[in-house]
């Protein structure tokens, strides 16, 4: 096997939107050999959207370029210190690691003494960091934006030594309220990837500290005008270190042996997907789980995408509707005010509790009516739908409701029970009843998915065979 592909922050570390799936975890390029778009091409699947787009890419060198600007470096470095509460520097310096890890090494070391004994701040750039608990293997390296290495002292004020700060730059185009922005906390825990693998390094110098603290620059307005924010790592760095040794744990399990494409192709499949709808046309294996997906004979598995991708047999969605209702009929009384009344905080009304036949008699009409409501809407008559695939809770109250929207007593052609072979699967039922009653039908046939449960909820689902 060549070099190790341990991958930059994305892949190294727990932030990834993809990281709750089995199969992205599981195919990372450090276990693989192959990055994922390889991976994707050898699986008969290349990746064809995932292109960065040429606007962002300018973007994103206009924002790196004046990161390395001198005014940047002074505010930079000038926050950091403030904020760490650091000596301030007698001077600044800014250097290159030239993209190579002896170069980086040479520079950190310069840049110690600089700190020590003269009391210098250097800004380095175009590191290279061996990448943390492979350093001693050939592994693709870890390579911050940007490093700070200023003087360390003693509580006398004495210098001792200096410390690293790590850094990283993100071109985003809006930071909002830091606690709810995913991409600052991404940000942080790439900052944090390589302040874990600076400090595990054995050619950091003596003396050289990694600082708890990180630094990453984001824009500060539309113009991208770099701004510093610095940050404690501590927790970011045991999650990139769990992370980290998660993978590293797998790659040695695995063994060294290079997989063949075949090989490849049979880890893959026996990989268990998540789908996200949010997340996964982003993956470079959205295109192989999407055919898995299409030719998948799981009732539950269902896939939405626009008209112009799909297969020719499928089924076109003409509508769908979602209602609430709340009732007293169905509910429990916990709530914040039970630890004001100790005495009763275990009682029977804090479960969830309901009055079966007034629930009965309510949702029968809601959901009826509902469904005839939206059938207008969408000028379909509601008499004339070919099928019902209805919740999986209550034969009765399905029989009920498919009379009041048919106006005849519906048969089980009209409107199929799984409940009987099921039993109640929640919200799947209605997935499934339309999974094993609906191969039958013929293109222009239009049915309806329904389900319902607590609360109330309800949704609708109007379908139209097609092909």
């Amino acid at each position: 096997m060549g070099a190790l592909i341990a991958g930059g922050g994305s892949g190294a570390v727990a932030s990834s939107a993809h990281a709750g799936c089995t199969r992205f975890r599981m195919t990372d390029p450090l276990l693989t050999g192959r990055s994922r778009r390889t991976l994707a091409s050898a699986l008969g699947h290349p990746d064809v959207g995932g292109k960065i787009p040429d606007a962002r890419w300018v973007r994103a060198l206009a924002f790196e370029r004046m990161v390395h600007d001198q005014a940047f470096v002074s505010e930079l470095l000038t926050r950091a210190v403030g904020l760490l509460e650091l000596e301030r520097p007698a001077a600044v310096r800014i250097r290159s690691g030239g993209d190579s890890v002896d170069t980086t090494a040479t520079e950190l070391a310069s840049a110690h003494l600089a700190a020590k004994h003269a009391g210098e701040a250097t800004m380095l750039f175009g590191l290279r960091v061996p990448f943390v608990e492979l350093a001693d293997q050939r592994a693709t390296d870890v390579r911050p934006d940007f490093a700070i290495v200023a003087s360390r002292t003693d509580a006398a004020g004495n210098r001792v030594g200096s410390w690293l700060v790590m850094g990283d730059a993100k071109d985003y185009e809006r930071v909002r309220s830091r606690i709810d922005d995913g991409r600052m906390l991404k940000g942080f825990l790439q900052v944090a990837l390589g302040a874990e693998s600076a400090a595990e390094w054995s050619r950091l110098p003596a003396g050289m500290q990694v600082h708890r603290y990180g630094a990453l620059a984001v824009p500060r307005n539309a113009y991208l005008r770099p701004e510093a924010v610095v940050e404690d790592l501590a927790d970011h760095r045991r999650e990139v270190r769990a992370r980290v040794h998660e993978r590293v744990t797998a790659y040695r399990a695995a063994g060294e042996q290079a997989l063949t494409d075949a090989e490849l192709a049979a880890h893959v499949a026996h990989l268990e997907a998540a789908y996200d709808p949010g997340t996964c046309s982003t993956c470079s294996l959205f295109r192989y789980c999407r055919a898995e997906l299409r030719g998948s004979s799981d009732p539950t598995a269902v896939l939405v995408e626009d008209a112009s991708i799909a297969p020719a047999s499928h089924w076109d969605i003409l509508g769908t509707k979602l209602k609430t209702v709340f009732s007293n009929n169905i509910r429990n009384n916990f709530g914040f005010l039970n630890r004001a009344t100790p005495d009763d905080t275990d009682g029977a009304d804090k479960l969830f509790v309901q009055e079966g036949r007034k629930v009965f008699k309510e949702v029968v009409p809601m959901v009826a009516e509902m469904i005839v409501a939206e059938a207008e809407r969408l000028d379909i008559d509601p008499q004339g739908l070919r099928r019902l695939w209805l919740h999986q809770a209550n034969a009765g109250m399905n029989r009920l409701i498919a009379q009041r929207v048919l106006g005849h007593e519906a048969s089980e052609d009209e409107s199929p029970t799984v409940l009987d072979t099921y039993g109640n699967t929640s919200s799947a039922g209605s997935i499934i009843a339309f999974h094993l009653n609906s191969d039958d039908l013929e293109s222009g046939d239009s049915g309806l998915i329904c389900s319902f449960g607590a609360g109330y909820s309800a949704g609708t689902v109007f379908v139209r065979k097609m092909g």
